[in-house]
């Protein structure tokens, strides 16, 4: 929900562009009788009073089977992260350069145990694995299995050719778990890194692919 020009007005959320900033890419319908589809642009959301997830009312009273397991997808995410937390990651800065997959190892307890990059992912499994990608794409995935972090958040940082370009939030349910982020990649050539950084911003593990 967004307030223009004192009327309330609702779009979809995509994801996030620039998270510190917070500027995301949205699916959002004019307005005021406009007969067109729903726009697909960047937005400003940093006056967005309200986040919901849809069918969230629906889904309230469903119990949910807990496994070791469990599944987990970023889309739609109604989580924002505080200025701290973007402050603490962005210690974490790095060239950005695509690279060979590095582990921290285990970090405050917690470690990755697996990360992959790949077009999907299906039951949880990535799909189309690779560290080579075309620019027509669409979107690439981090997938990644993760012991150790039931209860805590981590950050899957996001880098293009040495520039930050935003961050995933991830809530960790279980232990271990798999998991997964994605991001757009359409017309955005070079070299792409990932960071998977701990509550506290210390790295867990690293890792590149490219889009040409």
């Amino acid at each position: 929900n967004h307030s223009y020009n004192n009327i309330e007005h609702s779009a979809i959320f995509i994801e996030w562009i620039d998270i510190e900033n917070k500027i995301a890419l949205m699916l959002s319908y004019g307005g005021e009788s406009r007969r067109e589809p729903a726009r697909y642009i960047p937005y400003d959301l940093s006056s967005v009073y309200g986040i919901t997830r849809a069918n969230s009312e629906l889904g309230a009273g469903k119990a949910v089977e807990k496994t070791k397991d469990t599944e987990t997808s970023t889309a739609g995410s109604s989580k924002v992260s505080t200025s701290s937390a973007s402050t603490t990651a962005s210690t974490n800065k790095t060239n950005g350069s695509t690279s060979k997959s590095v582990s921290g190892g285990t970090v405050n307890g917690m470690k990755v145990e697996s990360l992959k990059f790949g077009a999907g992912v299906d039951k949880m499994e990535i799909v189309g694995e690779g560290v080579s990608f075309s620019g027509s794409a669409g979107k690439v995935y981090c997938w990644m299995r993760i012991s150790g972090g039931q209860g805590k958040t981590v950050k899957v940082k996001w880098y293009l050719n040495g520039e930050s370009i935003g961050e995933t939030p991830l809530d960790i349910r279980s232990s271990p778990m798999r998991t997964y982020a994605y991001r757009t990649v359409t017309g955005r050539k070079g070299n792409w890194k990932v960071e998977i950084l701990d509550p506290s911003g210390a790295m867990l593990h690293s890792a590149g692919f490219t889009v040409n």
